[in-house]
């Protein structure tokens, strides 16, 4: 199956989270675009181990981390964490695949963007 097909039902939710991430709609859908492109440039690096709505955040999180707008790296992955799992319906194991770490990480990074003390 392609990366269209595989993705594609996945990008209007890919979007909201972008948006909320970058806090705006444009910021957003330019990292999108920037994730997007380079899925397209270097197939190679989607893995079928994942499913495909799994996958494609944690593509998009490899790409954004390096272009991403000027948060503050802590709260970058917290917001991350917060929003994958409250907003986007992600487990925790899920979260932990997108952002790269284990699900204990991803436990305290939702707590932190809550701001409640574990």
């Amino acid at each position: 199956m392609s990366a269209v097909a595989n993705f594609g039902p996945h990008l209007p939710i890919l979007r909201r989270y972008a948006r909320a991430m970058t806090g705006s709609q444009v910021s957003g859908d330019a990292c999108v675009r920037a994730a997007l492109e380079a899925i397209l440039a270097a197939p190679s690096q989607i893995s079928n181990a994942y499913p495909p709505k799994v996958e494609l955040f944690r593509l998009f999180h490899a790409v954004w981390t390096s272009v991403a707008p000027a948060l503050d790296p802590k709260q970058r992955p917290e917001r991350g964490a917060l929003l994958l799992t409250a907003v986007e319906g992600f487990s925790h194991d899920e979260a932990g695949i997108v952002l790269g770490k284990p699900v204990f990480d991803i436990v305290l990074e939702i707590e932190a963007a809550r701001g409640d003390p574990i």
